[in-house]
């Protein structure tokens, strides 16, 4: 836990000399009992990269900067009702500015007022007994937070001035150990300087150098991140690797390596591209989706019958002209399963109640719609180099 106050595990990382401070022109009463919680937010449940900073017209002087990949969520006890979270909010720029909010699994993206301190709105209902999970996530680094709030009722963006409001703990923080469902950053210790050849764990290695099973429609082969790639070319070119003889477990990784044509922008815009299929071997089997839309960024989804848990992350400061690493992992061995998707070495764990069953896959379906789909998918028009797939999780290489 990060503490402002006596600076424990945090850094002081600037001063700004001018931070304006707009009160709402006609602020909200809101009655001391409505106040279900009320927290700086290095005191927010479980928080990682929160830098202190100080800051006129903050409480204290003192709020928390994010970093691009900070967060600081918690799960919050609450009856059935109408609820809001408030932040207190401030943007030195308007690159740093933007950041999200992610309540019960939806996630929002928003920004923060520039140049001003102001209160960003977010309602939400509480229809069942379970906790809530409430996170701030980071996105673009410098944007900071003051005060996380959440009150009875519905409200808007500057509607509550939270700064009159009493502190309350009323609205009682769980642990994440505690929840049932939570998503939480994770990070590679390092990313892989060569792909992973042999050894137990390892189910299968596809390297690019000769003739390659399973590549089909319009295809050639050039220079790759480790010695000769498969490039995928448009409209059709795919790789479909037979995975019929794999026995997989209930933990898994599966990771590899992706260059689109960088006139292709892929990464930052365009529309709806794939880049992986795990196609189940067994009627009602456990499948995989991994695709990229403007709308969601890129998108891991698990699903089995009527069930799905997706995770998401953003790719729009990857490089147009680099190789580009992706890993998929799971763990659906205990009570609480988890699911992880990284991009560089970083991204996304989710953890939820057991949901799936062990997978068997007949074939992974590479940088194109699956076979046989009439979705209006798009290619992803590029290189294709080393796809390792492991039995173990990608958990005992992540960042403590």
């Amino acid at each position: 836990m990060i503490s402002a106050r006596g600076y424990a595990g945090a850094t002081l990382v600037g001063v700004l000399l001018l931070a304006v401070v707009v009160p709402p022109a006609s602020a909200v009463e809101i009655p001391a009992a409505d106040v279900v919680l009320k927290c700086e937010i290095e005191n927010f449940g479980t928080n990682a990269g929160l830098s202190a900073m100080v800051i006129p017209g903050a409480s204290g002087d003192m709020a928390m900067a994010l970093t691009s990949e900070a967060m600081a969520a918690a799960g919050v006890k609450l009856p059935q009702g109408e609820y809001t979270l408030l932040l207190r909010t401030f943007a030195p720029a308007g690159d740093q500015d933007g950041f999200f909010v992610e309540i019960n699994g939806v996630r929002t993206r928003r920004v923060a007022p520039i140049g001003r301190w102001g209160v960003v709105a977010f309602p939400f209902s509480v229809k069942g007994t379970e906790p809530s999970t409430v996170s701030v996530i980071g996105q673009e680094a410098g944007m900071v937070v003051d005060q996380v709030v959440v009150v009875r009722g519905t409200y808007s963006d500057d509607e509550v001035d939270v700064v009159k409001l009493p502190m309350s703990s009323q609205g009682r923080q769980l642990a994440l150990s505690e929840m049932p469902r939570f998503r939480m950053p994770a990070r590679l210790q390092t990313l892989p300087q060569k792909p992973t050849t042999s050894g137990p764990d390892v189910l299968c290695r596809q390297s690019f150098d000769g003739a390659v099973a399973g590549v089909s429609g319009e295809h050639h082969q050039g220079e790759g991140k480790w010695g000769q790639a498969v490039y995928l070319d448009a409209p059709d070119g795919r790789l479909d690797l037979d995975t019929r003889g794999i026995k997989f477990g209930p933990t898994g990784t599966i990771e590899w390596w992706v260059k689109p044509r960088p006139a292709q922008r892929l990464w930052h815009d365009q529309g709806w591209h794939y880049f992986l299929y795990a196609a189940p071997a067994v009627a009602e089997g456990l499948q995989i989706d991994l695709s990229r839309h403007p709308s969601t960024n890129l998108r891991l989804s698990f699903t089995q019958a009527k069930s799905e848990e997706s995770v998401e992350l953003s790719t729009t400061s990857a490089g147009l002209d680099e190789w580009h690493h992706i890993l998929v992992s799971w763990d659906l061995s205990g009570e609480s399963q988890r699911v992880w998707l990284l991009f560089d070495g970083v991204g996304l764990r989710s953890q939820f109640p057991k949901t799936f069953s062990v997978p068997a896959f007949c074939t992974l379906q590479f940088c194109n719609m699956p076979a046989g789909w009439d979705v209006p998918l798009l290619p992803v028009d590029g290189g294709l180099d080393e796809v390792v797939i492991s039995r173990q999780s990608v958990a005992v290489r992540l960042s403590k």
